[in-house]
C-alpha cells in the first residue's frame, strides 16, 4: 500500500532523513521505533504533506504522491494522527470526530464511521456532547484516533500515541492499533515504547540517526539481542 523509497527530509540545511526504504501493506500493522531524535516524526510529516522531501519517492497504492499539499495527500487516503493528540478542546467530542470526516469520499458513510468509532472506544459515545478539552488525555488520544477513522483512509498513520499517558492507558492505545489491524484497517505506529509496539505490530522497522538499521517482523525484532540492548531493556 505505502511505499517509500530513498526519502531524503529534514529543516533548513539539517536532513534529518537520509535515504529512508519502507513498505507497509495492505491489512498490516507496521511499527517504527527510535530514540527520541530519529527521525520518525519527521518520516510521517514528510509521508503526509506537512514537510517537503528533499529527495526520493513516496507512493499510495502505486500512485506518487511525493511533494503533495498536505490535504490533497488526506484526499488521496493517508490520514495522520500527529503528536500530542491536537483535538479542538472548544467543539465538542461529535464535532471533533465530525472535522475528520470531511474529505468527499467519507461523507456519504459518516453514520457509518461513526457508529464504528463510538464501537471501538464506547467512552467518546458516552461524552459526545462534552467539549473535547475537558476529556482526559487517554480519551483526547482516543479522539484523535477516532478522528482519524473518520475520513475512512487506507493507511492511518499514528505517532507517539502512548506519549504522556498512565501506563494502563498506554496499554489499552496501543490495544487500540492492533484492534484497527484486525477490524481491516492499515497502520504506520511510531512509537516510543518499542516492547508494547513490538508486542502489536506484524511488522517493524528501526531508524537511528534518519535511517533505517533493522527490519523484520516484529517478533525478529524483538528477539534481536541488539534491540533488546538497545530499546526493550535486555
Amino acid at each position: 500500500m505505502l511505499t517509500v523509497t530513498g526519502l531524503v527530509a529534514g529543516y533548513g540545511r539539517a536532513h534529518a532523513l537520509h535515504g529512508v526504504d519502507l513498505e507497509v501493506y495492505r491489512g498490516e500493522l507496521v511499527t517504527i521505533i527510535g530514540s527520541n531524535g530519529a527521525g520518525k516524526s519527521t518520516l510521517l510529516k514528510t509521508v503526509s504533506g506537512l514537510l517537503p522531501a528533499i529527495a526520493g519517492r513516496v507512493e499510495l497504492e502505486g500512485r506518487d504522491i511525493t511533494g503533495l499539499r498536505a490535504d490533497k495527500v488526506v484526499a488521496a487516503g493517508i490520514v495522520h494522527a500527529p503528536e500530542g493528540r491536537r483535538v479542538f478542546p472548544a467543539l465538542s467530542v461529535a464535532d471533533n470526530l465530525r472535522m475528520g470526516g470531511h474529505v468527499r469520499r467519507a461523507r456519504a458513510a459518516e453514520r457509518e464511521h461513526l457508529t464504528e468509532v463510538y464501537e471501538l472506544f464506547p467512552r467518546l459515545a458516552e461524552r459526545a456532547a462534552q467539549p473535547a478539552g475537558s476529556l482526559s488525555g487517554g480519551e483526547q488520544q482516543m479522539l484523535a484516533i477516532g478522528r482519524a477513522i473518520m475520513a475512512d483512509p487506507a493507511l492511518i498513520m499514528l505517532d507517539e500515541p502512548s506519549l504522556g499517558l498512565a501506563p494502563v492507558l498506554v496499554e489499552q492505545v496501543l490495544a487500540t492499533t492492533a484492534a484497527l489491524r484486525d477490524g481491516g484497517r492499515t497502520v504506520l505506529l511510531v512509537e516510543q515504547n518499542a516492547e508494547l509496539a513490538l508486542d502489536v505490530a506484524d511488522r517493524g522497522y528501526v531508524l537511528e540517526r534518519g535511517r533505517i538499521t533493522h527490519t523484520g517482523s516484529a517478533a525478529e525484532l524483538a528477539g534481536s539481542a541488539a534491540i533488546q540492548r538497545a530499546y526493550l531493556g535486555g
